[in-house]
């Protein structure tokens, strides 16, 4: 079996290197007083699922050689100088699970290529920075469970790390349009299929297409036509009409109309839906009965009507309710001039949800549940 060899500068300037065998599972390199370190050699490292650099005294690193790993499991680079660090050569590491990064000098960290990882662990002085259309994926919850901050005294820290969103705006000036295209279709692509709502939902905000922020399809599907021959503007107007393209076939299927704000829509050429969206909203109340079971409603199919969403959300009812919160509810619609159907059942069963995604319900539920729908 053949080896390979990673050199490193120790404090003194002196070169020194580390021998390794070509099928290495494990680069483990801790306490060896390295300044800067090449990884070149791990390029051509197909076995690897561990790099161990713990406790050392390396300011940069280049993560290049591990791009596109399929191997890379775990990266540990506690205790040493980093002052900073680009995860984005391990955006396509499908099976990295945990990266170590306490005891640094971080200032920032983009955990946009790395949103998938399990576990990503920083001193709690880190402002983790993520591209705008994370923002309903990583929500506070996960963000806390998935990126954890450790104090100075190696503590956990319990309180949710701050993320700052990245703007596109920002990006494509400091970037350009070829580096945040990529970036989008990053985020897209690799979001998992429970999510997919709300990575639309938080991109197209991202994009200032508040009005079309309830699309409910395959994420991929947005940026199809999409050119690097084209400018940021020119490929903005595509995805735009893009959008409303697949609103309108979402739209004669019976889909969702949630999140579509018809007034933004005047004067815009997704005008042409606001009829569509309008007759659909009526059809999906007159449509629809809620079931009550031994005095509890559920508003599980309620909460999924345009209407229906507006009023449980401003009402701060959950998906449950008693005869109180359902009476509420029956007099709120009937003021906006729309009456709501109900019947006793012994059982429960939601009407088909077919023409919605599970990504959609399962964001809507979330919402419900936290009692935070309101304004969203």
């Amino acid at each position: 079996m053949s080896e390979f060899v990673i050199r490193y500068v120790s404090p003194h300037g002196r070169q020194e290197e580390g021998k390794f065998r070509d099928d290495a599972q494990k680069i483990e390199m801790t306490m060896r007083a390295v300044i800067d370190i090449d990884l070149s050699p791990l390029s051509q490292c197909s076995n690897i699922e561990v790099l161990e650099l713990s406790h050392n005294f390396i300011e940069t690193l280049e993560l290049e050689p591990l791009a596109g790993s399929n191997s890379i499991k775990s990266i540990r680079l506690r205790d040493n100088r980093l002052n900073q660090l680009d995860l984005w050569p391990l955006h396509n590491s499908p099976n990295l699970d945990e990266i170590d990064l306490t005891g640094n000098r971080l200032r920032t960290l983009d955990i946009t290529p790395v949103f998938r990882c399990g576990q990503v662990r920083t001193d709690s002085t880190v402002v983790l920075t993520a591209d705008r259309p994370l923002q309903h994926v990583l929500t506070p919850d996960r963000i806390m469970n998935q990126f954890q901050s450790v104090r100075t005294d190696r503590a956990d820290w319990t309180v949710t790390p701050v993320v700052i969103w990245n703007e596109y705006d920002d990006l494509l000036e400091s970037l350009g349009w070829p580096v945040v295209i990529e970036r989008m279709k990053h985020v897209l692509s690799k979001t998992p299929e429970a999510h997919w709502f709300d990575v639309q939902k938080g991109f197209l905000e991202a994009l200032d297409m508040r009005e079309l922020s309830g699309l409910d399809t395959f994420p991929q599907r947005i940026l199809e036509g999409v050119s690097l021959d084209e400018d940021y503007s020119e490929s903005r107007e595509r995805i735009y009409d893009r959008v409303v393209d697949l609103l309108s076939e979402q739209i004669a299927r019976g889909g969702s109309t949630l999140f579509l704000d018809v007034l933004k829509m005047k004067n815009t050429r997704a005008s042409r839906l606001i009829p569509l969206i309008l007759n659909e909203r009526q059809n999906e109340l007159e449509n629809l009965e809620v079931p009550i079971l031994r005095g509890t409603a559920f508003l599980h199919s309620l909460w999924m009507t345009s209407y229906g969403y507006d009023v449980v959300s401003a009402l701060g009812i959950g998906l449950t309710t008693d005869y109180s919160g359902l009476k509420q509810i029956i007099s709120s619609l009937d003021e906006a001039g729309y009456s709501l159907s109900y019947r006793r059942v012994k059982s429960v069963s939601h009407q088909s949800w077919n023409r919605t995604s599970h990504s959609l319900r399962r964001f809507i539920f979330r919402l419900a549940r936290s009692g935070k729908a309101h304004g969203v």
